[in-house]
């Protein structure tokens, strides 16, 4: 579900680009602000109607399994910061269909309520409650894809891969194993390394992230949103 909102912020920084690059023509020119009006309007759309802060469903785990085996409980799931994106760069080129994409999100914020009682690996065990928070720095995403516009009424992208660099990811968790020592221990340890962790691993990342974004644009870029499509 995490990936599914930062999905729809990195779809809505597409409605803020003013142009594309486009070498190949004039009549590839008009083509191409024909494509840019078309998925802005559908984007912007979706960004306008997403509500600040989003609230999130929440997530309930029951399992009992070699490897975990317990309940996770994680309820009043909001998120702040996404209708703050912007993008920085975008070039689509209409001969090679290979689009290029940067984003730029100044802050997210992830706050939600946890209550854990586990067991992993039959072995050990993890449990505590409270009110916990996730502040994520000067994201930059770099979206890069092909881009099908053999049927105009309904555009399409391919191969989409998302590359992320994260300035600092802060973390305030409370109530691991119900000890504030420990707790503290934890969120210093993942304040130094989860950061860097995303930026040395964002290709494991990548592949999931482009599939979102090719469902949720492939699902909506659609001419039935585009009023005045000559």
């Amino acid at each position: 579900m995490k990936f599914l909102i930062i999905t729809f912020a990195l779809a809505g920084a597409i409605a803020a680009i003013p142009s594309l690059d486009l070498r190949t023509g004039d009549e590839n020119v008009e083509l191409g602000s024909v494509i840019t009006d078309l998925i802005n309007k559908t984007i912007n759309s979706l960004i306008e109607n997403l509500d600040e802060p989003l609230v999130l469903d929440d997530i309930n785990v029951d399992e009992n399994s070699e490897g975990l085996s317990g309940t996770i409980d994680v309820t009043n799931i909001k998120i702040s910061g996404l209708k703050s994106l912007v993008a920085t760069y975008i070039d689509v080129n209409l001969i090679s269909k290979i689009m290029n994409i940067t984003i730029h999100i100044p802050d997210i914020n992830l706050q939600f309520a946890a209550n854990v009682d586990v067991v992993l690996a039959e072995l050990i065990p993890l449990y505590g409650a409270g009110k916990n928070s996730i502040d994520l720095s000067e994201i930059e995403l770099t979206i890069t894809g092909l881009i099908d516009i053999h049927d105009l009424k309904h555009i399409k992208v391919q191969d989409v891969g998302v590359l992320i660099h994260l300035d600092s990811a802060t973390f305030n968790l409370n109530g691991l194993l119900n000890n504030v020592e420990f707790t503290a221990l934890i969120n210093t340890m993942l304040t130094d390394n989860v950061a860097a962790f995303i930026n040395d691993n964002d290709a494991l990342l990548s592949k999931v992230l482009g599939q979102i974004i090719e469902d949720i644009v492939n699902q909506n870029t659609t001419m039935e949103n585009f009023e005045s499509f000559p």
